[in-house]
């Protein structure tokens, strides 16, 4: 600390030399001499003392603050290249009643892509369901088995999907910078029945978190440069499984 204090006085004498051996400051004292024809009064010169001890000062800490803004820009520059950034999106939405309890079930294939600097996790996810001033949650359903077989009962077409393909084992592992990691993930909604729901233009979001916390979000639409909209597969509103 005494060693930063000395530094900032030795500072502020070099700007103080500066300002008294040129510039301005002197040239006025002379501009003064000249037409007055006699010394500047002791009064001026010591107003001129003071101000051009401020003005040091001054210099002295402004020079000090740009070298700490370089460095915390420096700082945040670094940080950022290690900040882990996706994008994606909700490519594919199947929804349809539970068979037990009739209540809204959603089965979700979704892309995840790293498009930072930094490989991450993606974990934690949460679904919210946008229909029009309502947000309602979804529930995290795990895929118990090595296999889930899903049916759409309206035209009996089957859906196998291996545990390996859901994505939260895909994001288990850090998604290097560039890598594209795409997977189902399946939800319910507590208490929000299918039948009294009307959700064909309704917005899906998922929430997920990456390896420092911070949360991200995907849409049922591609973000970024390429923008696609999501595909709602045909006949999909009524699914049971075997």
């Amino acid at each position: 600390m005494l060693q930063d204090f000395f530094d900032f006085v030795s500072a502020i004498v070099e700007h103080w030399v500066a300002l008294v051996t040129g510039g301005i400051v002197m040239a006025s004292v002379a501009l003064w001499q000249s037409w007055r024809d006699k010394p500047v009064p002791r009064k001026t010169m010591l107003g001129i003392f003071v101000f051009v001890i401020l003005c040091a000062i001054f210099g002295a800490w402004r020079e000090e603050h740009a070298k700490v803004s370089k460095a915390d820009a420096e700082t945040v520059k670094a940080i950022s290249a290690r900040t882990p950034l996706f994008d994606g999106a909700i490519e594919q939405t199947i929804y349809g009643p539970m068979r037990d309890t009739g209540e809204l079930r959603a089965i979700l294939q979704v892309a995840i892509r790293n498009i930072g600097t930094f490989p991450s996790i993606a974990e934690y996810f949460e679904l919210h369901l946008i229909i029009g001033t309502n947000r309602p949650a979804g529930e995290l359903l795990n895929f118990n088995r090595p296999e889930s077989k899903f049916q759409d009962s309206t035209s009996g077409r089957k859906f196998l999907i291996p545990y390996t393909d859901t994505i939260f084992v895909k994001t288990a592992s850090a998604v290097p910078a560039g890598d594209l990691r795409r997977g189902w993930v399946l939800f319910k909604f507590p208490g929000l029945k299918y039948s009294q729901s009307d959700i064909t233009n309704a917005n899906w979001v998922l929430s997920y978190y990456d390896v420092i916390g911070k949360m991200h979000f995907i849409t049922n639409r591609l973000t970024g440069n390429n923008p696609k909209k999501a595909v709602f597969l045909p006949a999909s509103e009524d699914i049971n499984r075997d």
